[in-house]
C-alpha cells in the first residue's frame, strides 16, 4: 500500500477515535445536567419542558409564542399548553406585542423567577 494512502487512512482513524473520545467525554456531564434539570423542575413543580421554555424566555425574552416554539423545537399546540401552565403558575405573562397589535409576547415575571430560582 502506498504511503500516502496509509497516512490518509491513519488520519481518518485518528479523527474517528477523537470524535468517539469527545462524545464519551460529554456523556457524563450531559447526564448530570439532565438530572439536575429534573431536580430543579421537580422542586419548582414544573415539567422539564416547562423549565426549558422558562429558561429560553429568561435568556431571550420577551418572545412571541411562535419564536419560543421554534427555539424550543416544539409544535405550536404543545407551546400553548406549556404557556398556559407557566402563566397559571405565575412564571410568565402574555402581553400585547407593541409592534404588532394582533400579536403577543411572552415575558418572564422577574420577581417570581428571581425569588424561586435563587432559593
Amino acid at each position: 500500500m502506498p504511503r500516502a494512502v496509509r497516512d490518509a487512512g491513519d488520519a481518518d482513524r485518528r479523527r474517528r477515535r477523537a470524535t468517539v473520545d469527545v462524545k464519551e467525554g460529554l456523556r457524563a456531564p450531559s447526564l448530570q445536567l439532565s438530572l439536575l434539570n429534573r431536580q430543579v423542575s421537580t422542586h419548582l413543580t414544573l415539567r422539564d419542558v416547562d423549565l426549558d421554555c422558562l429558561d429560553l424566555v429568561n435568556a431571550h425574552g420577551p418572545l412571541s409564542p411562535s419564536a419560543l416554539a421554534r427555539r424550543a423545537g416544539l409544535h405550536a399546540a404543545t407551546m400553548t399548553g406549556v404557556l398556559d401552565r407557566l402563566e397559571r403558575a405565575g412564571w410568565v405573562s402574555r402581553e400585547p406585542d407593541p409592534s404588532d397589535r394582533r400579536g403577543t409576547r411572552i415575558r418572564a415575571l422577574r420577581d417570581r423567577n428571581a425569588e424561586d430560582l435563587a432559593g
